[in-house]
């Protein structure tokens, strides 16, 4: 019987992977045996991170600001010096800002934006330039119901999400004639830090387990089986594509 579910590569990077679903994404590959390194923002995190991840792996981390471009090439140099190659990159990095439009103003658009999009874009395209040389290569976004489904108080976060799922469909079809995949995961309602004061506010709660046809927040575990197919050989003819693991919300 064909092995479908085996992983080729042997590097992944995880950005945003030293907290919430980055760190477990990065937890899942370390224990398929890749070697993954991880950036954010803050160093302390960061350390922290490598430390509670090294048990599972071999697990490296730098501090990057994924909106700079010029921090996001020199770090794609330093991998590739000391790694030799990327075979899976996950772009997971990403701020939410709950305001009316009346309430924000454009920092704070260009934050979500900047970090949701910009980021994933910029990190696209420097590990894609190594993946274009070494021919090989999957790239997964991640995106969010938020992408599909009008949410309060997430104007920008909604329109980021609804950027990536555009871009990963065209990226996916300039990189293909390269031989790299890029799709993307949209979680649904998570239970993550980010979501903490939604779980912890009765009202609120009741409101959103109701809108799940599965009846509640998923976990963490629920986006790593996504994830594994992705970079498996399972998914070798399949790019260009959002996958949602949301509990039949969008369906709702």
């Amino acid at each position: 019987m064909n092995d479908y579910f085996r992983i080729n590569g042997t590097t992944a990077v995880v950005t945003g992977g030293a907290n919430g679903l980055g760190y477990e994404y990065a937890k899942a590959l370390l224990k398929q045996n890749l070697k993954v390194i991880i950036c954010d923002i803050n160093e302390n995190e960061v350390q922290l991170a490598i430390g509670n991840l090294k048990e599972f792996g071999h697990i490296f981390g730098d501090v990057v600001n994924v909106t700079s471009e010029f921090e996001v090439s020199n770090w794609v140099k330093k991998i590739v010096i000391e790694h030799g190659r990327v075979d899976y990159l996950v772009n997971n990095a990403g701020v939410v800002q709950r305001k009316t439009i009346a309430e924000m103003d454009g920092t704070e658009w260009d934050r979500v934006m900047d970090v949701n999009v910009k980021g994933t874009f910029l990190c696209s395209k420097y590990f894609a330039e190594e993946m274009v040389n070494q021919r090989s290569g999957k790239i997964i976004n991640v995106s969010s119901i938020a992408g599909r489904k009008a949410m309060d108080l997430r104007l920008a976060y909604c329109t980021s999400k609804a950027s990536i799922e555009h871009f990963t469909r065209t990226l996916a079809r300039e990189l293909g004639a390269s031989n790299i995949r890029v799709n993307a995961i949209a979680p649904g309602y998570i239970s993550t830090r980010m979501n903490e004061d939604m779980r912890n506010d009765p009202i609120i709660y009741g409101d959103v387990v109701n809108s799940i046809p599965l009846g509640d927040f998923g976990s963490s575990d629920d986006l790593i089986g996504t994830l594994l197919f992705l970079i498996s050989s399972a998914s070798d003819y399949i790019t260009g594509q959002t996958i949602f693991v949301d509990g039949g919300v969008i369906t709702a």
